[in-house]
């Protein structure tokens, strides 16, 4: 199901169907091996390892694994999440889905909201939204969201 979270901002899983023109897919796999064309586990290192535009700009395909350590999350990825939020918002709905929208996704959403002021912590955040299950690589992350500095470059 489909949550808003913020103006203009909402969180899904793969089995929503986007009520938005701008989408984040928050998962390697399908969005972003079938965005780059890859059938194997790894993704081939070339200039869309990390991520991948497609629909002219309008979606983001990352190759985000919902891992048990922090070491496989790559920051590329949350940036280009961040930079795409920050990009798209003010003007259309964006909506940031994965898998079962319970980690990646609004563990995206959660970043943006802590870094824009709009939440302070992780609980003001599960009361918007319910349904988030962070993985523990999330909570380093948390830790770590100001020092990481993801605002657009």
């Amino acid at each position: 199901m489909i949550t808003e979270v913020a103006k203009n901002l909402y969180v899904g899983n793969q089995e929503d169907t986007p009520n938005t023109e701008y989408i984040i897919n928050a998962a390697k796999f399908p969005w972003h091996r079938d965005a780059v064309w890859y059938s194997w586990a790894k993704a081939p290192k070339w200039d869309e390892y990390f991520f991948a535009y497609r629909n002219d700009g309008k979606e983001l395909n990352l190759n985000l694994i919902d891992p048990p350590d922090e070491k496989y999350i790559s920051r590329e990825c949350i940036r280009e999440a961040m930079k795409f939020i920050m990009k798209n918002i003010w003007e259309h709905k964006v909506l940031i889905r994965c898998n079962q929208g319970k980690s990646r996704s609004p563990s995206l959403a959660f970043m943006y909201m802590k870094m824009k002021g709009l939440v302070k912590d992780l609980a003001e955040f599960k009361k918007i939204y319910p349904d988030f299950e962070p993985w523990e690589w999330f909570k380093i992350l948390d830790e770590r969201v100001d020092k990481w500095n993801f605002k657009p470059q």
